[in-house]
């Protein structure tokens, strides 16, 4: 396919089982990724420095977007923050599976879905808050200014705002969101949901949508820098709506076909996106042209996607606990 290459497709880790967390530092110097068996490494070059074993698994990764400190999370309810050179503080129990971690885009805290609790660490990892859900909180997502943490579970959004005590605001829905995206303009938040939909609030007025009659629940979602389009992750294909304008209220998406399984995983790197599905392809596209760029082909499963903050590089997690690092080019 003209315009983009793969090339040096190259196994940089492997880890004992299903890689379910993966991400670059923010100097794009070191790459972690955590199993699902427990174990976690994180590699700089061809030097690999192993991390704490999370009993029942590692859930959750996150680097500080402003220091290089990995913030990892597990079945065991604990948080354990290592530098880059292999240090790691002090174990923080948080009580509950912690199932995703979030950096404040200015570092100064480590939100945390654990069980039912929306909890804030600083940058120390000493626990400062912690917000109770009516159910297990299934994502989290900043807005881009740091402002606001969302939290997702049965029964919409709940919205905080550090420093102040109590819910912010609440955007009611009754349903079981799974997944959470931001539109960087933000303008929007999307939850993917269990009930296989996607709904959408506008923020902050709290004005919402939804576009259902997907086969299946929604994990995935992606919006692409310019908050145009929202990517919606389903079974074989990736779904495009365009929030130019009016929105997409009363239109249909654009589809990008090609993956014979459920997607699941998708990023993007500028205006290109990547998505992964179980039928072990990674294909990347060129959104604004709805185009497909190459095909990579890794025979396995794929589980999670990074792009590295540079570009030009994309790190691939599989079901198998391979990490591999495909080198793209225009």
């Amino acid at each position: 396919m003209p315009g983009l290459t793969a090339t040096d497709v190259s196994a940089v880790l492997q880890l004992d089982d299903y890689v379910s967390a993966l991400g670059w530092s923010a100097d794009g110097e070191s790459l972690v990724a955590g199993s699902l068996g427990g174990d976690a490494a994180v590699v700089q070059g061809t030097r690999r420095i192993d991390l704490p074993v999370h009993a029942g698994g590692v859930l959750s990764a996150a680097w500080s977007p402003t220091a290089p400190i990995v913030a990892v999370g597990g079945a065991d309810g604990v948080v354990r923050c290592t530098s880059e050179d292999g240090a790691s503080a002090e174990p923080v129990a948080v009580r509950g599976w912690v199932n995703q971690l979030a950096w404040r885009p200015d570092g100064s805290l480590l939100a945390a879905a654990a069980g039912r609790d929306a909890v804030f660490l600083d940058a120390t990892g000493a626990v400062v808050d912690r917000h109770a859900h009516p159910s297990t909180v299934t994502a989290i997502a900043w807005t881009p200014s740091g402002m606001r943490l969302a939290a997702g579970c049965y029964g919409g959004v709940w919205w905080y705002q550090p420093g102040t005590e109590g819910v912010h605001k609440h955007f009611d829905w009754k349903g079981s969101v799974l997944t959470l995206a931001v539109s960087p303009n933000t303008r929007w938040i999307a939850s993917g949901n269990q009930d296989n939909s996607v709904h959408v609030w506008r923020l902050w007025t709290g004005d919402d949508m939804e576009m259902s009659g997907y086969e299946a629940k929604i994990e995935h979602l992606a919006w692409d820098r310019s908050s145009r389009w929202l990517c919606v992750a389903g079974i074989g294909e990736v779904t495009l709506w365009d929030f130019s304008g009016r929105g997409p209220q009363g239109s249909r998406p654009k589809t990008l076909d090609g993956h014979t399984r459920r997607v699941t995983a998708l990023a993007f790197s500028g205006s290109t996106l990547a998505s992964a599905s179980a039928d072990g392809t990674v294909r990347l596209w060129n959104v604004p042209k709805n185009k497909p760029l190459a095909v990579i082909d890794v025979e396995d499963e794929i589980t999670r996607l990074a792009w590295h903050p540079r570009g030009g590089a994309l790190a691939i997690g599989t079901a198998t606990g391979t990490v591999l690092r495909v080198v793209t080019e225009r």
